[in-house]
């Protein structure tokens, strides 16, 4: 491997370059005029070198190649963001071999159709219903659900996160805490909690399928190697497909959108979890009325920066406060439990009330009913 790309390597983590260099492979081959699949690694090589040579040109070769870039992404049938992302990507392979393309005010516009979140609160409740027999697919998402997490945190605790959490359960500990580390959107570290029904869903993983987890193994495991984040995105991917959520065939169009990512598991929770700043909370700490708050949310989310930018309100320091606060939320996540009380849409509450009224009117006819009956078997 050339020297310019094991710096390139040796700058960002495996799962981060492994990222950048597709999408810098792609426009190398782009440039060549050849798919990608037919890209040798020498042409590779001595492309991606006149490129670095061009980078460290004069000004009109660097923006020359900077048109480029922008031309091969404007060309891509992509959304907005798989474009951004490669734009970014492939700025960084000359910006870590010091030879940084100039800044230019590139407008990108996505070339598909915009698509909102259609995952609901029903949805999820059917998915960890149908998997009732598989343990560690169940686990997996109760874990994400009541963590707040995204497949790359997920990802992260599957491999490093049991020790911890271990050490709690023996403990007695709940709601369980886990640290994740510093990430490619937050600029530094946090943790998120998990609820009493995620850990129950994960010991019933590890008693009734996965066995003992050994000193350095990961907690959910395939065939042969631990569950990776794209394993688990197929995983849900088969799931919602086979529930009817999703078409039983692919569009023609490759990375189409239905609405029902598996990161939309966080939106539906902290959309739920909203409704905990409407009243104040005594079930918690006796005597003492508290109140949600939900920069907490954004925390477990991995938002640290949105609570506070300059970092002055630290209040996730205090992990008693923290896990208080999570008591409450758990309240509201435990809907998703089969068993455990809907929270009602509004038209759905709107009927209820129509319905509450419409008794209260009857109720009221019949007591003035029952007492001019009454006055009247009186007087006879």
């Amino acid at each position: 491997m050339k020297d310019f790309l094991v710096r390139w390597r040796r700058r960002l983590g495996v799962r981060t370059w492994q990222g950048h260099l597709s999408y810098f492979r792609g426009w190398v081959a782009w440039r060549l005029g050849k798919p990608v699949e037919a890209l040798r690694e020498d042409e590779f090589e001595v492309e991606g070198e006149r490129m670095l040579t061009l980078a460290r040109g004069s000004r009109e070769q660097q923006y020359a190649l900077l048109d480029n870039l922008e031309d091969y992404v404007d060309s891509r049938d992509w959304t907005k963001t798989s474009k951004s992302t490669c734009l970014s990507h492939c700025r960084s392979f000359f910006l870590h071999n010091r030879a940084a393309l100039p800044t230019d005010r590139f407008i990108i516009r996505s070339s598909r159709p915009s698509c909102s979140r259609k995952l609901t609160i029903d949805h999820l409740r059917k998915i960890v219903n149908a998997l009732l027999d598989k343990p560690r697919d169940r686990s997996m998402i109760l874990c994400a659900w009541y963590g707040f997490m995204g497949s790359g945190e997920l990802e992260y605790v599957n491999l490093h996160g049991w020790p911890q959490i271990r050490e709690q359960i023996e403990k007695g500990v709940t709601p369980i805490r886990v640290d994740l580390p510093l990430g490619r959107k937050n600029q530094e570290s946090f943790y998120t909690m998990l609820g009493k029904h995620a850990v129950e869903a994960l010991q019933q993983y590890i008693k009734l399928e996965r066995g003992e987890i050994k000193e350095g193994e990961s907690i959910w495991i395939g065939k042969a190697s631990p569950v990776s984040r794209r394993a688990y995105a197929d995983n849900w991917r088969d799931l919602t497909r086979k529930l009817g959520f999703l078409p039983r065939r692919r569009g023609d169009r490759k990375s189409i959108r239905y609405g029902f990512n598996p990161h939309n598991i966080r939106d539906v929770a902290k959309s739920l979890v909203h409704r905990a700043k409407e009243k104040e909370h005594e079930d918690i700490m006796p005597g003492v009325k508290l109140l949600f708050d939900m920069d907490c949310v954004e925390f477990w989310m991995g938002h640290p920066a949105k609570i506070d930018p300059n970092k002055y309100d630290q209040f996730y320091e205090d992990i008693e406060y923290v896990r208080r606060q999570y008591r409450i939320a758990e309240k509201y996540l435990n809907i998703l439990i089969e068993g455990e009380p809907s929270t009602p849409n509004p038209e759905e509450r709107k009927k209820v009330q129509q319905l509450e009224e419409r008794l209260a009117r009857m109720e009221n006819a019949f007591a003035a009913i029952s007492g001019d009956l009454k006055q009247a078997i009186e007087k006879t």
